[in-house]
């Protein structure tokens, strides 16, 4: 069941480690942006030389920045847009292919500034995330030695769990470890409700593994296991 969403207090986070792992659980944004039509740029500030991208969490903040002293301080007619999660992904991979380095979140007493490539990275993860809802069943292979358990396995020197979105991909995977670790491949791969999936990832979790693989059409996605529970893969 998917649970309400909160509102995201970025003042909050205890760092900016955390910060940015609110970021990408933000489903719309909100940009200041020059120009009256559809493709216009968006409004950049200069914070100790730097430039930076101004993204708001909520239409009354965009429209109090645009209104009290975006406006009034630049010549050109500003509006603010709204943006989904994967339209903010592709804008901020622009910005970091022109070399902008910044975001400022929610300009004012409260704001934070991060990373735009850190907030880039979340927000692609998510995006990535998000998509496994529209999946009808996810499968995971059986431990060899444990059965009634998970097979868990080493991802860049960390536990991992690896899930795939299509059973015969799965079995080609079981059977790719070979004879001594899976005697029939088809019997190795369990599939998995909605409810599973959730209570796997969250024991997994308070076991110390921290990342899955997602195997799915696109190839192999890494994401941690907090990005996948706070997107709710299995809402």
């Amino acid at each position: 069941m998917k649970m309400p969403s909160r509102p995201i207090r970025f003042e909050t986070a205890r760092g900016p480690r955390e910060a940015v792992e609110f970021a990408g659980t933000v489903e719309r944004w909100h940009v200041p942006i020059l120009g009256s039509g559809q493709d216009g740029l968006p409004f950049l500030v200069l914070e100790d030389d730097c430039p930076a991208v101004l993204l708001f969490t909520s239409r009354r903040k965009v429209n109090r920045a645009v209104q009290g002293w975006i406006a009034p301080s630049i010549d050109t007619v500003v509006h603010a847009a709204q943006y989904t999660r994967s339209e903010i992904a592709a804008m901020l991979s622009g910005f970091a292919q022109r070399g902008i380095g910044w975001i400022r979140i929610n300009h004012g007493p409260t704001s934070v500034r991060l990373p735009l490539e850190a907030v880039a990275g979340a927000v692609r993860q998510a995006t990535r995330v998000t998509s496994l809802q529209a999946i009808g069943r996810l499968f995971v292979l059986r431990d060899p030695v444990t059965p009634s358990a998970p097979y868990v396995e080493i991802v860049h020197d960390q536990p991992c769990l690896r899930i795939f979105t299509d059973v015969h991909q799965a079995e080609a995977h079981a059977k790719a470890m070979g004879p001594r670790l899976v005697d029939d491949p088809h019997a190795a791969v369990v599939a998995l409700g909605d409810d599973d999936v959730l209570l796997l990832l969250q024991r997994l979790r308070s076991q110390g593994v921290e990342s899955i693989v997602i195997d799915g059409p696109g190839g192999g996605q890494h994401i941690t296991i907090d990005t996948a529970l706070q997107r709710r893969i299995a809402a």
